[in-house]
């Protein structure tokens, strides 16, 4: 963005974004996946989203298209998903129960976010638990001004899946990027994308077979 000002001769100041390494920092990972009822065994994948507005900024369709297929190639790997979100029938975003019931999840395999306490608020501790219970942090949106679950995430050592696009490869220091399918015009005038359930698929498979890997988690952490 600064770069864009710039070139177009904006005066700008850039302030970043920022968070809190001594909460959000690698963890005691047995502890939080049992806060959180998952076990070593599971391949655990987390979303820390918004929802809000259609189509889904956060393209939560898309994400979870590709976990599903994702499961549908591996039936005997225990997936399970953390929803930081709000569920049910949501006048200004996505209908998730529909979507996850649609997409074949059951009920055993999702875990949201307990809502009353997420609509009041929940503190830095609770978050920097819930990535340290993830094995990867999903969040291929259509777009990002700046994309903080990405930098809090990788601060507690998890590693993210995100867009290659706008903001979010400047984010991705351990992960994997999703590529855009097509671009969608958006009535700022401006384009965002929609990105390609199958290669957020293949980043799911490269976040499964690298869970276990420590020189990933320390890398997210840098």
């Amino acid at each position: 963005g600064e770069r864009a000002l710039n070139k177009a001769g904006v005066a700008n100041t850039l302030i970043p974004h920022g968070v809190d390494t001594k909460i959000f920092a690698p963890g005691d990972r047995d502890k939080a996946r049992a806060k959180f009822k998952f076990s070593d065994a599971d391949f655990t994948v987390g979303m820390v989203a918004a929802n809000k507005g259609v189509p889904s900024r956060k393209a939560f369709p898309e994400n979870l298209q590709a976990l599903a297929i994702f499961k549908q190639r591996h039936p005997k790997v225990k997936t399970k998903l953390y929803l930081h979100t709000t569920e049910g029938t949501q006048a200004a975003g996505v209908d998730m129960t529909a979507l996850l019931l649609d997409l074949g999840f059951v009920k055993e395999d999702v875990t949201f976010v307990h809502q009353y306490q997420y609509l009041l608020g929940l503190d830095e501790t609770y978050m920097a638990d819930a990535y340290n219970a993830m094995d990867v942090l999903l969040a291929a949106s259509m777009s990002e001004g700046f994309g903080i679950p990405l930098i809090e995430a990788q601060a507690c050592g998890t590693p993210v899946i995100t867009t290659n696009f706008s903001a979010m490869p400047e984010l991705c220091f351990a992960g994997w990027l999703a590529e855009p399918a097509q671009r969608h015009w958006t009535p700022f005038n401006s384009w965002m994308v929609i990105p390609s359930v199958e290669s957020i698929a293949d980043c799911l498979e490269q976040a499964y077979q690298h869970r276990s890997d420590a020189g990933l988690r320390a890398k997210a952490r840098e």
